[in-house]
Order: structure tokens, then C-alpha cells, then sequence
């Protein structure tokens, strides 16, 4: 029965091609493509998947949450103080959200066939810009474009690949995953997307039936790596233009993972019971370098101090200690599945855990 369900949504989302398809019709601004188009689908048209802007953000105990479980996974980004969480329920019907978070223009990009969820800038070149689903999809995943210049970009590629705006990449907003229990542990202050959309979409239901524990991958790629499973969740660091692959620690309580990779030292903190894996590049204070331990606290939002006395959260920023308020670099890195950061980095590397 499940295989009879994704051949009928499958068909579904490849029976949508227009006449205006722009790989066909040559209508895009640039007809120069930084990818092959060959690999490119358009599967539901552009704008078949509705993105949404400003979307109503409700409290944790507010109302139009009883959509969440608290094992739903929900994408965490915090700006001046104010924390903003970003329900995987509802981008799985919609994978974009452009929001504003004090002086931040944000883009919430999450596809759901490769499991990557990144925060992009959406102020490009002076100017300000939303997302849309372009219904493009290369190597599985996502193709969002921005509605200033109608320029297509693809999005674990991090960079536009066809339009006016060809080449340029957006900046990189940190997002931090992790499960709804520990967003109401962690952070009870944070603002959720609700289920007030303006759109009609069952949130409780997922759309694409088995597909985040099999094997199956719904549309074609070009290469395949076996020493995980596809759908294995990894954490994968991008240092010059090659990638490393960090998957969650084989047991269920909070674990430290300090590491090199290209030169650089890689810190990286996996809970796989609360659903986060964060990752930051070391660095110095005042010449000395950090020696960082675990904080190991069921209920704190606090994950790591070091021998200066600094305590450092999730998002890399030192809450307490003599150098409060410094921030540790978060290189190019996110959550995704297995296949699509091999698929991407043809020749990652991958994390052996002890």
C-alpha cells in the first residue's frame, strides 16, 4: 500500500510541467545554468507550493499548536535576544518562510526530500527579497526563487544558479533543529509558527507517507553512498568547499565531539533524545586558545564552558563568564540526510564514531 501511495504522489507532483518551464523555453533573464539541467525537475510548477511571509508565530503555550507532537522537529533561530521556532509540520507543505526578526530578513528554506533545513539573508545586493518554491528540484532537493529579480537558486548548493542574480550566494543564518519537547524545555519563551497559515493544509498529517525512515528516494540522483543509512540524520560542515559528515552519537544522552577537519578544530554537541547536533570552529580569547567540556544539563539551553570560566549555549554565544556576550563562528553547516550530503559532496568525509 505505501508503495502504491508514493507512485500516486509522484505522479501527482510530475503531472504539473507548464509550457512556460524556463529549462525549455529559454524565459529565465541568464540562459547560462551553473548546473546541469538535465538533473533539473520541475515537479508541482512554481508557487504550487505556497511559501509563506510573516507567518503568525504563537507561544509555546498559546493556541493553534495542537497540530505539534513533541517529537516533531522544529528549525530554531534566535536574533537579539528573541527566539522564533519554525515547525517542520507546517514547511513540510510549504519548505519556505520568509520572516523578519528585528533587523534580520530571513528565509527559513527546508526541503523536505533532503531533510535540510538553512537559514538564508534575504537582502541581496542592497535590496530586499522574498522566496518562492520555484517547483525545480536538482538532486532532490529544493529550488527556492527570490521574486525581486526571478533568479533560480538551489539551495544545498548555496548559491543562485540561473537568472540575473547567477552566482551570487546568500548569507548564511544559523538555524539550530531540534525536537518540540526540548524547544519547550530549552527555550519556553519562543515564539512557533502556528497552524493560522492562511493556506488549508492538514499539519497533522505528513505528506510524504514513509519516506523519512526508508530507503526510497523519490526522484533521481546521480551518485549514491552506502556506508549509511539515506535516511540517517547527519550533521554536515562545509570547510573550503569540502564537507565533513557527523552523525548523531550512538546513545541517547548528550555528547561532545571535538575534532579537525581542513585545518580547522570542529566542536560539535549532539542530543539525539532533544534532536540537536550544533557545530562551531574553535578559536581564541585574548591569544589563549579554548579548552571547552560539556555542560550536561537536562534542561539548560547551556551546552559547553571553558577553562576561562565563559558558559556557551546552543547557538555559540557566551551567556556567562568574563567574556559574555562573544560568539563562536558557526561554519556553513546544517542537518540533513545522509544521501543528500553525499550526494552534494561527492567525496565527504564521515565522522567515525567510536
Amino acid at each position: 500500500m505505501k508503495y502504491i501511495k508514493k507512485l500516486t504522489l509522484l505522479l501527482l507532483l510530475m503531472g504539473c510541467n507548464t509550457e512556460d518551464d524556463p529549462l525549455t523555453t529559454g524565459t529565465t533573464v541568464n540562459s547560462e545554468w551553473l548546473i546541469p539541467t538535465s538533473q533539473v525537475f520541475d515537479v508541482v510548477g512554481k508557487d504550487a507550493i505556497p511559501a509563506l511571509e510573516n507567518p503568525e508565530m504563537s507561544k509555546i503555550d498559546g493556541a493553534n499548536l495542537e497540530f505539534m507532537d513533541d517529537s516533531d522537529l522544529v528549525l530554531v533561530y534566535e536574533s537579539g535576544g528573541e527566539v522564533r521556532a519554525y515547525a517542520h509540520p507546517v514547511l513540510d507543505w510549504h519548505e519556505i518562510i520568509n520572516d523578519q526578526i528585528g533587523d534580520d530578513y530571513v528565509a527559513i528554506t527546508y526541503c523536505p526530500l533532503t531533510g535540510t533545513g538553512i537559514g538564508w539573508g534575504r537582502e541581496i545586493n542592497g535590496s530586499i527579497t522574498t522566496f518562492g518554491v520555484s517547483g525545480f528540484l536538482y538532486e532532490t532537493n529544493l529550488m527556492p526563487y527570490d521574486r525581486l529579480t526571478n533568479s533560480y537558486w538551489n539551495q544545498m548548493f548555496n548559491q543562485c544558479v540561473n537568472g540575473f542574480l547567477i552566482r551570487e550566494t546568500p548569507e548564511f543564518f544559523n538555524l539550530v533543529q531540534m525536537n518540540y519537547a526540548a524547544l519547550k524545555d530549552l527555550y519556553p519563551n519562543a515564539l512557533i509558527t502556528s497552524n493560522n497559515t492562511g493556506h488549508i493544509r492538514n499539519y497533522n498529517t505528513y505528506p510524504y507517507d514513509n519516506y523519512r525512515t526508508d530507503s526510497e528516494i523519490l526522484f533521481p540522483i546521480s551518485r549514491s553512498d552506502t556506508r549509511l543509512h539515506p535516511k540517517a540524520l547527519v550533521r554536515g560542515v562545509e570547510i573550503n568547499g569540502s564537507a565533513k559528515a557527523y552523525p548523531f552519537p550512538n546513545s541517547n544522552k548528550r555528547e561532545l565531539i571535538i575534532d579537525e577537519f581542513n585545518g580547522k578544530e570542529i566542536i560539535v554537541v549532539a542530543d539525539e533524545a532533544k534532536g540537536f547536533m550544533v557545530s562551531f570552529l574553535n578559536r581564541e580569547i585574548e591569544s589563549t586558545p579554548l579548552v571547552f567540556n560539556l555542560i550536561d544539563e537536562e534542561n539548560s539551553n547551556l551546552i559547553l564552558e571553558d577553562q576561562l570560566g565563559n558558559k556557551w549555549d546552543l547557538f555559540g554565544k557566551a551567556v556567562e563568564g568574563p567574556n559574555a556576550g562573544s560568539q563562536l563562528e558557526v561554519p556553513y553547516s546544517y542537518i540533513g540526510y545522509w544521501f543528500a550530503w553525499a550526494t552534494f559532496y561527492p567525496n565527504v568525509t564521515l565522522y567515525e564514531l567510536e
